[in-house]
């Protein structure tokens, strides 16, 4: 983390309405001095209400977002991992890893209204 550059978050989220439910990516940019997303909204047993602003330019599929470029201590390139970490009592997610997801964008003002 870093207080120069924001810092950036990237989560899968299943969102309810009275459409349905979708499975969607929350993306939040945050500096290191700013709150990130409280560890209570990673229990997937709990539904909470945010709000949150949709943008088709965060919109990547499960694979890229769970993409990690893995160096050793030398800072020597090793290979690329694909990982995802889960949330307490998260059911299997059962997407194609090329589905492309739609996102939203959570703001400062987006984690204050967290309930």
């Amino acid at each position: 983390m870093t207080s120069f550059d924001p810092n950036q978050g990237t989560y899968i989220f299943e969102l309810t309405s009275s459409s349905g439910s979708q499975v969607a990516i929350l993306s939040y940019k945050f500096f290191d001095y700013e709150p990130e997303l409280p560890p209570r909204v990673f229990d997937y047993s709990r539904l909470y209400t945010l709000e949150a602003a949709p943008d088709p330019r965060c919109e990547e599929s499960i694979e890229q977002i769970s993409k990690r470029v893995m160096f050793n201590n030398s800072n020597t390139f090793v290979g690329i991992k694909y990982e995802l970490d889960y949330s307490k009592n998260v059911p299997p997610l059962n997407l194609p890893q090329n589905t492309r997801l739609p996102c939203y964008v959570l703001s400062q003002q987006g984690v204050h209204s967290i309930r």
